[in-house]
């Protein structure tokens, strides 16, 4: 890999490390968000082998290790299966807590490599834009810590007026429904 491949990787994962960071920005007493030395620490496993983690979050019990891929092709066999070990080792060496995994990437991942991350519970999110990582992420980030977050903050979504009209367009044309499908004032 070029040293160019190697630098654009390191911002995808501080574009994730932000994103995440971003997240829980208002949890920081109860969520800890690790990268770099800090994380391999944190993730060591059973095997005594302290894993590369790109960003390690901590909360209570639960650990979620999230691998960032930037290739140019999709994410196969070897990635996922990588990735499962190094959970299973750090699941193995913390007893009581959950590990769970996620790989993060701009391309999609192989069908081989799609049926492993399945088996394994390794969620594959294939991400090309900072918003729809949020999006994508958040479910999986959120499920973990959801029933010990307490919500005491009120959280609005908006859209655009074209926003919503493609919106409406995508459900009118799945549905069959041409009325729908014209702009119309919100």
């Amino acid at each position: 890999m070029s040293n160019s491949n190697v630098a654009k990787g390191r911002e995808y994962e501080d574009q994730v490390s932000r994103i995440i960071d971003n997240l829980y920005a208002g949890l920081a007493d109860t969520v800890t968000i690790l990268r770099g030395k800090k994380a391999r620490k944190a993730a060591s496993g059973e095997s005594g082998y302290e894993h590369q983690i790109d960003v390690l979050i901590l909360e209570g019990d639960a650990m979620f290790a999230v691998e960032c891929k930037r290739w140019r092709k999709k994410v196969g066999v070897g990635a996922v299966l990588t990735h499962a070990a190094r959970c299973e080792d750090i699941r193995a060496a913390n007893a009581g807590k959950q590990v769970s995994g996620v790989i993060a990437t701009t391309k999609d991942v192989t069908e081989d490599g799609s049926r492993l991350a399945k088996h394994f519970g390794i969620a594959v999110e294939v991400v090309n834009s900072e918003e729809n990582f949020t999006i994508r992420i958040g479910k999986h980030i959120m499920g973990l810590v959801s029933d010990k977050l307490r919500v005491t903050e009120e959280w609005t979504c908006s859209l655009t007026r074209s926003e919503a009209a493609s919106a409406r367009a995508r459900d009118a044309a799945a549905s069959g429904d041409e009325r729908s499908s014209g702009s119309r004032d919100a």
